[in-house]
């Protein structure tokens, strides 16, 4: 472990394609992982939004940038609705709309009409939407094992079941690892278990589905099955049968037509790191960088992110797309 090389701690997407992104550049990259590729919240049931739609608009420019690269991963690129059923809501869904598409994403606003004609199955309570067609989504796990394999046929060494409880001594160490991150760099997150749902039944989204003041967000999978989440969390690893409850019926207050539908599938098993203002935490100092509490929301940005500290190493230039995640900011 010399002091040339530089260390990637955590394989989950955003350490997996940030050491790609080195090797690329020519820089010798280890990756340690604590149990195994996409063990964490980079893999699990289903699959995962790639989504500008709705975003924190400090977000907005990284995602912008993610999309070309997400095109070369092979995302589903479906296009996402974020709906409302309250005609009050229309003011703030115009201006998401307009501040989406001054940071270049492709945004629209709909109508009551626009939207049923993209979504015929959808309530009749649903009155507009922003229209992002860049959105989609991508199978997390696969996506993983896919950059891991391109790693391994490049001859960079991924160890797994190794997990490191202090700081190497390399030339550069990215720290990635989003649940172990905290004890490593002393950043301040909190972990919370986030509720995936599958049900079996008429597939009857046609379009990765927000929605501006319910809990719940819809995917038809690739092998037709619909995915429910929503912010609904489990409790140290198991779901909450209230919560499971809950995420079903706001999805079939939004599309009647899953009523019938069987739940064949709910998991709270992977942990996700949460910072205090549900931002992202991307930080560093003169050797280290650290990317962690995402939220929940964080694998989408990985290539831009990825693309971001690989360029840190190799020129030591910090990018001004990531400043304002610094770690300073929860401090003040």
């Amino acid at each position: 472990m010399g002091e040339s090389e530089v260390f990637v701690i955590g394989a989950g997407i955003v350490g997996l394609l940030t050491a790609l992104e080195l090797t690329d550049r020519g820089v010798d990259v280890v990756v340690f992982e604590a149990a195994t590729v996409a063990s964490g919240a980079s893999g699990g049931l289903g699959e995962r939004g790639i989504r500008a739609n709705g975003r924190h608009p400090l977000e907005l420019p990284l995602m912008a940038r993610a999309y070309a690269r997400w095109a070369d991963l092979g995302y589903r690129r479906t296009g996402q609705l974020h709906v409302t059923e309250r005609e009050a809501d229309m003011p703030a869904l115009a201006e998401q709309a307009r501040r989406q598409r001054q940071a270049g994403i492709a945004s629209e606003l709909l109508d009551v009409a626009g939207v049923h004609e993209l979504e015929p199955e959808i309530s009749a309570a649903v009155v507009g939407a922003v229209w992002c067609p860049q959105d989609g989504t991508a199978d997390h796990t696969t996506t993983c094992h896919r950059v891991a394999g391109e790693l391994r046929r490049r001859g960079v060494s991924i160890r797994e079941h190794q997990p490191v409880r202090r700081m190497p001594a390399a030339r550069r160490v990215i720290v990635t690892a989003n649940g172990g991150a905290a004890a490593l760099v002393g950043v301040e997150t909190f972990e919370v278990f986030p509720q995936a749902l599958v049900v079996d039944g008429p597939a009857v989204a046609r379009h990765l589905i927000g929605h501006h003041h319910r809990r719940v967000i819809l995917k038809t999978l690739a092998g037709g099955q619909t995915m429910l989440t929503g912010g609904w969390l489990g409790h140290a690893g198991t779901v909450i049968d209230d919560h499971v409850r809950a995420n079903f019926e706001e999805a079939v207050a939004l599309y009647p037509g899953l009523g019938d539908a069987e739940i064949t599938a709910a998991a709270a098993d992977r942990a996700e790191a949460v910072s205090a203002d549900l931002l992202p935490i991307i930080d560093h100092d003169d050797r280290v960088a650290v990317a962690t509490g995402w939220s929940g929301h964080g694998f989408a940005l990985a290539p831009a992110v990825a693309e971001l500290l690989a360029a840190w190493v190799t020129t030591g230039r910090w990018s001004p797309l990531l400043e304002p995640f610094r770690a300073s900011r929860l401090r003040g």
